[in-house]
């Protein structure tokens, strides 16, 4: 990759996306690399010696634009999810029928399915910081629309924009996580991350049941344009983008157009935008000996006003550039068969998601059930309570599998050992989907398809942090905007 200091030798090179994670320092090829505070674990990527690279940034500034960046996904995941919520509601006041609402749901799950098409490549080129504040600025904007609807035809414009402007809480989470955090925090990261999806995803509709019955629906949304407003402005006076260019790059100007930060920026298509193979796309990533780099002995830290500043442009920026990002996600996912299987895997999670939200809000509207909103919104809470659980399995316990993989292999790890953990979802996704699914059509008690539902929520977070950081880790330079190109509206 781009930002080594200490090269990794040629002759320990791996194939793409093994790396030597873990070496007790006998090693005397690996001599000089850069580890953790015990020796023991090589630190991938290497960083620079500039102190504004942020995977140089001390511990407390890495967590507090995690926790920016975890904050405006919980509130992100709360807007998407709190509308079904409101639908018994918007029935009585508006007359809207169960087949307009679910449609104006399913334009939802569009949006997010095309949303990063859009946005990341405008991540890529002109950094993270300026797509987080417009969408943040967007979505408060479009909350309040949503409170002051007056026909149907409004929350269907609606509801695709917020899908459009949120989807960029599915993937440009995960790019910040891998500028700032290495290889070997990646899926407690990532785990982290997930908690919030799921707290956003089935917490929010739990507070959402008792506004709706105590304020009225609005609320739901007042509430969350306060919330996303909040999100907007700590975006631009705390946030600090997490795109890095290095001293270097800017020296040296046109010669780093395909080289622009510590985590390669998207390696650029050939002139037909077919001629790049797996292994052209890994030698980009990784970089070579041969990068012009030079770090300078002492670089100062930047001022306030230069890390606040609202974008990071990549040398070479032109607009052609936006476009070949764009199609990028399309044609990599035929040419890497592994990236196309990702996201077809994530996009299926979605739809269960979805199947869950929408099911919910009207079956359990009639008889045996007859649930209010308070009693709708309280059903989350099962696969919330699953999908903590699988946060941890697929996060900081997979983490832990990974070290321990790569140390019985002599320090080398390899992604695909991340995929192990597959196993407990593969086995209560499909359980939990059957047992949710026999019961609520037979009218069984509530909690048996509140265990269905666990369940399923064990399978969906788990299997979701395990396939995004298996896909970090083995594709970090082209896996970003991918998996989000599979519709998520399958279903």
């Amino acid at each position: 990759m781009a930002h080594h200091t200490a090269e990794i030798p040629a002759e320990l090179d791996l194939t793409p996306g093994t790396i030597f994670l873990e070496d007790d320092g006998s090693s005397a090829a690996l001599h000089g690399v850069k580890r953790t505070g015990d020796g023991i674990v090589i630190l991938h990527p290497q960083p620079s010696a500039d102190p504004n690279d942020p995977l140089n940034w001390p511990r407390w500034q890495k967590c507090l634009n995690f926790a920016i960046v975890c904050y405006f996904t919980l509130i992100v995941f709360s807007i998407l999810s709190v509308q079904t919520i409101t639908w018994s509601a918007l029935i009585e006041e508006f007359g809207y029928s169960i087949t307009a609402l679910s449609h104006s749901y399913a334009l939802n799950l569009a949006g997010l399915a095309l949303g990063c098409v859009f946005f990341i490549p405008l991540a890529l080129m002109y950094g993270r910081k300026p797509v987080y504040v417009f969408t943040s600025v967007v979505l408060t904007a479009i909350v309040i629309g949503i409170a002051n609807q007056k026909a149907i035809g409004d929350l269907y414009a609606q509801q695709v924009l917020s899908g459009l402007a949120g989807a960029t809480s599915e993937t440009l989470i995960q790019l910040t996580v891998a500028d700032m955090f290495f290889v070997h925090q990646r899926g407690t990261m990532n785990g982290i991350y997930a908690v919030m999806v799921v707290t956003g995803n089935f917490v929010a509709p739990i507070c959402a049941g008792f506004i709706v019955q105590s304020q009225g629906w609005r609320w739901v949304c007042w509430y969350n344009a306060i919330f996303m407003g909040i999100a907007a402005l700590l975006f631009i006076f705390v946030y600090e983008d997490t795109k890095y260019i290095s001293s270097s790059l800017r020296i040296i100007g046109q010669s780093a157009t395909i080289q622009t930060s510590h985590q390669q920026e998207e390696p650029t298509l050939g002139e037909k935008g077919t001629n790049m193979t797996t292994s052209s796309i890994h030698g980009i990533e990784r970089g070579s000996s041969n990068d012009a780099r030079v770090d300078p002995p002492e670089i100062p830290r930047h001022g306030y006003l230069r890390r606040m500043r609202l974008y990071t442009m990549s040398p070479g920026t032109n607009p052609p550039m936006y476009l070949k990002h764009m199609a990028r996600p399309f044609i990599l996912m035929v040419r890497l068969p592994a990236l196309a299987f990702v996201a077809f895997q994530y996009g299926i999670l979605l739809c269960w998601i979805a199947i869950l939200a929408t099911t919910q809000a009207t079956l359990f509207l009639y008889p045996p059930y007859n649930f209010d909103s308070r009693g709708i919104g309280l059903l989350s809470l099962a696969p919330f309570l699953g999908t903590a659980l699988g946060s941890i399995w697929g996060g900081p316990l997979n983490d832990r599998y990974a070290l321990w993989v790569a140390k019985r292999r002599k320090g080398i790890h390899e992604p695909e050992a991340r995929l192990h953990g597959l196993v407990l979802p593969l086995i209560t996704t499909p359980s939990g989907l059957l047992i949710y699914g026999i019961s609520v059509a037979h009218g069984t008690h509530w909690i048996v398809p509140c265990i269905g539902s666990f369940c399923v929520g064990v399978g969906i977070n788990s299997s979701a942090v395990i396939l995004v950081t298996y896909y970090s880790d083995a594709y970090r330079e082209v896996g970003r905007s991918v998996y989000r190109s599979v519709p998520s509206t399958l279903w």
